[in-house]
């Protein structure tokens, strides 16, 4: 038997307090002073609306970067942004494709590579075009192995500004995983000393 609101004489509602969502990235953005902070709003900032979220993140937090998984948010993130006269990096977890490409230039987008077609993609489309580049260390979803990440390196006029990884294991803090995937990241950042 399902229920339905409306015979029940209520109607659900959510009430988004979007100074909270910048207290909240204040509050984390203060606990690593040394690091930047970037807020991930893919998927209309998880249903909560990316345009009033980006907004809010960006003139009240000064958020100075943002991760979606399209380009076509990634091209919305960019509009917010660009209405407030700010300057944000917008990274695109999928990365490109043969038919986004003209999306990531026209709106200014840096792709996150997560395969050497993708790499080998952008380096030829963009040389030299900043790009963060995914390496996996155990998420196993997304990222280039890391057996392959020299091969990658060597693709001409490939300029990764960003090195990342996803560890499987975030959510518990003592697995013993994480110390493993964090090693294996540690040992990649030499291979791009001065790459955040």
């Amino acid at each position: 038997m399902s229920s339905n609101p409306q015979t029940l004489g209520y109607r659900p509602s959510v009430e988004i307090d979007l100074d909270r969502l910048v207290g909240n990235f204040q509050r984390l953005a203060a606990r690593h002073p040394d690091a930047e902070p970037a807020a991930v709003v893919k998927c209309n900032a998880y249903g909560l609306g990316i345009s009033p979220c980006t907004r809010a993140l960006a003139a009240k937090a000064n958020c100075p970067t943002f991760f979606v998984a399209h380009p076509e948010e990634g091209a919305a993130v960019k509009s917010v942004v660009r209405e407030l006269d700010i300057d944000a990096r917008v990274f695109v977890l999928n990365g490109p494709s043969t038919n986004s490409l003209e999306i990531f230039n026209e709106a200014g987008l840096l792709p996150v590579l997560n395969s050497r077609d993708q790499a080998t993609l952008w380096a030829q489309a963009f040389p030299d075009a900043a790009a963060a580049l995914h390496v996996d260390v155990g998420m196993n979803r997304l990222g280039v192995p890391t057996q392959d990440v020299d091969e990658l390196l060597q693709i001409p006029s490939l300029a990764p500004t960003l090195l990342m990884a996803h560890l499987s294991h975030a959510g518990t803090p003592e697995d013993a995983i994480n110390e493993a995937q964090l090693k294996k990241f540690g040992l990649l950042t030499q291979k791009l000393p001065g790459v955040p």
